[in-house]
């Protein structure tokens, strides 16, 4: 499953190759390691935005679980 994540400014676009199969969790780290934020996405979802507004500046890591495997990809909040 092709997955890319754009990040602008204040939102967090995720594409999904194909629609979402089963459960998916999407969950953003800090740099030390902590889960700062975390969101279900339903099945069958090829596209979602995540609001990052309340993220300070800095860089984090987005990680997207899914039933099929894991994505994992650094991303700048500015």
């Amino acid at each position: 499953q092709l997955i890319k994540i754009k990040n602008y400014d204040f939102c967090l676009n995720i594409y999904f190759g194909k629609p979402t199969n089963g459960q998916t969790t999407v969950s953003i780290f800090n740099a030390t390691g902590q889960r700062v934020k975390e969101t279900i996405i339903p099945s069958g979802t090829q596209i979602t935005s995540l609001n990052i507004y309340d993220l300070r500046k800095g860089l984090y890591v987005v990680q997207v679980q899914s039933a099929t495997g894991r994505f994992v990809q650094k991303i700048s909040v500015k």
